[in-house]
């Protein structure tokens, strides 16, 4: 090879690798360039943050066709608020004692197949011999006698030193066994009122249970004479564990049929009455109140028992599937008001829909509080209750908690991508 064309090729190689450092130092200075970049990047983060943030909300701010659709979702859960009250009972409105226990007691059929069945006459009940032993009631007395805890007689006797409701002795005077008798409890009541049928006994509030007696023996006055009418009464003292054991543990322990009729029987029994009771003039106090039976009786003078109670739970399902209903309608009507052109990124567009159902379902709520504490501070305790709007309130409370994840969730991921983008500019 000759020496001219040598020197041309060392020349090219020479041209090459001189091309490739230019190259090499080019590179090195962006990469240079773009750590300053980023360097400077991060001592901005809090402002670049906030400068995102600022544009999610921006982006996500309601628009004036969403506030249309704001005040007109306010208006129909107000309009809903408004329609959908419960309407309380007072004692006048309800049937007296004994004919609300006459048709609980016809509704049923299981008692009353045993009681044909065996040929009991429930007409001459008087001469179930109420009085024989203790804990060990028989079935026939079970079905045809009251149930144990409703009687008063002797429940004040000196010798027994009940005191339960302010300066009253015994059960609280008229209609007071139902605020002190664990029978009366809706909830206790299917323990110690089957408990208490199926062993002849009475538990009161403070966990003091009584041997139920029927007839005139033991059955006296403060002075020492006998009451002249014949009826069940507070004979003696009780034993609660015993009541609980022989009542329910021993039947269900012992696999004894005969125990586990009685057992069943007393349920039944203690189911019927408590359905008897609820709707009656005095109705049932709230679960668990019968143990502060003071707390129990100032409920009931205001109107908050369970008859009502029962009427205010019917109508907060009421309210809460209308206030959902609404939500869906005010959901579908948004969605159908999307424009792409206008409205963008569709995601950012549902983070609006989220807060039109939110503020609304807010703003009808904190207006029915406002109304509700209005009346609390006047003492109107039953028109508070009557007016509250539960089933709303419970279907607010439900919204703001999942629009809130569903709003983080959409900004979390407005932020991440824009950050990255930030950060990483023309390397994404």
């Amino acid at each position: 090879m000759s020496r001219r064309k040598k020197l041309l090729e060392n020349r090219k190689r020479l041209d090459s690798a001189m091309r490739e450092r230019k190259n090499i130092n080019e590179r090195r200075q962006e990469i240079s360039n773009e750590r300053e970049r980023v360097a400077e990047t991060f001592e901005q983060a809090p402002a670049i943050l906030e400068s995102i943030d600022e544009r999610f909300a921006q982006q996500t701010q309601l628009k004036k066709k969403d506030i249309v659709l704001l005040f007109s979702a306010t208006a129909l859960q107000v309009i809903r608020q408004y329609l959908l009250r419960g309407n309380l009972t007072t004692s006048d409105d309800r049937p007296d004692e004994k004919l609300s226990a006459r048709n609980a007691y016809q509704d049923d059929g299981f008692l009353n197949r045993i009681e044909k069945k065996e040929g009991w006459n429930s007409d001459s009940i008087d001469q179930v011999e109420r009085g024989k032993g203790y804990y060990h009631p028989t079935l026939e007395e079970i079905i045809t006698r009251p149930v144990p805890f409703d009687t008063q007689t002797n429940a004040g006797y000196e010798k027994f030193n009940l005191h339960l409701i302010g300066e009253k002795s015994g059960l609280g005077g008229s209609h007071g066994h139902r605020m002190t008798t664990l029978g009366h409890d809706p909830i206790l009541g299917l323990v110690f009122g089957t408990a208490n049928i199926a062993t002849r006994t009475a538990t009161v509030s403070n966990m003091s249970s009584f041997h139920i007696r029927y007839g005139l023996p033991d059955n006296l006055k403060k002075n020492g004479d006998q009451f002249e009418r014949v009826g069940d009464h507070f004979a003696k003292r009780a034993d609660t564990v015993k009541v609980l054991h022989y009542g329910i543990v021993d039947p269900i322990q012992s696999r004894d049929a005969n125990k586990m009729e009685i057992l069943m029987c007393s349920l039944v029994k203690e189911l019927i009455h408590l359905k008897s009771d609820v709707n009656s003039k005095m109705s049932l106090p709230l679960p668990f109140t019968t143990l502060t039976p003071e707390l129990a009786k100032e409920l009931s003078k205001n109107g908050i028992d369970m008859a009502n109670m029962s009427i205010l739970l019917k109508t907060a399902a009421k309210q809460a599937g209308v206030a959902f209903i609404i939500n869906v309608l005010i959901n579908l009507i948004h969605a159908i008001m999307y424009d792409e052109k206008k409205d963008g990124n569709r995601d950012l567009y549902r983070v609006r829909t989220r807060k039109i159902l939110a503020y609304s379902n807010l703003l009808a709520t904190s207006s029915n509080v406002v109304e509700v504490g209005v009346k609390v501070a006047c003492k109107d305790y039953k028109g508070a209750l009557q007016d509250f709007d539960l089933g709303g309130t419970m279907v607010t409370i439900a919204e703001l908690f999942r629009d809130a994840k569903f709003i983080a969730r959409v900004k979390e991921e407005f932020l991440r991508k824009n950050w990255e983008q930030t950060v990483m500019g023309d390397f994404v």
